[in-house]
């Protein structure tokens, strides 16, 4: 039989052994709790810095009349250019099937016309090409690239 001072030596071990247990679980829950903050905040942040745009709102913007429209493919989106020619603003319609087009009266080099084909303008596109007017579309303006790509334009508000 244990003496009474064995019985509390052995009872004050085993809260000492029980206290450590529990200091050590809730260690260990409230480090994997930060971990799974961290982490959502992580993901959360990586979110915040991409911007999802659509091309579909570009190419509603630019797109001629339904009544005029060309037929688009689908492909891949560059960088979109604009020239400005008699007042007008005329922009790239994005993936516009310029085959069926019939080529009007040619209107000079792009890199003469203001806007993104402009020789030595820090927003330049670096290519060349040259504009024509396009037959039936009065709206509309063709750029053959120096590379051997077609651009069409299609004016502001159109």
């Amino acid at each position: 039989m244990k003496t009474y001072d064995e019985m509390a030596n052995s009872a004050l071990r085993r809260i000492h052994a029980h206290e450590q247990r529990r200091k050590k679980q809730f260690c260990i829950g409230a480090a994997l709790s930060f971990l799974v903050v961290l982490g959502g905040f992580g993901i959360w942040q990586q979110g915040q810095g991409q911007k999802q745009e659509t091309f579909s709102a570009v190419k509603e913007k630019q797109t001629p009349p339904a009544e005029e429209a060309p037929v688009y493919e689908k492909g891949g989106a560059d960088q979109l250019g604009w020239i400005r020619y008699e007042g007008k603003e005329y922009v790239q319609v994005a993936g516009a099937d310029v085959s069926q087009l019939v080529i009007g009266d040619y209107i000079g080099q792009a890199s003469e016309m203001p806007g993104s084909y402009e020789k030595d303008v820090q927003t330049s596109l670096g290519i060349d090409g040259a504009l024509y007017q396009v037959d039936g579309h009065a709206k509309w303006l063709l750029l053959r690239l120096e590379n051997g790509g077609e651009v069409l334009l299609s004016a502001s508000g159109s």
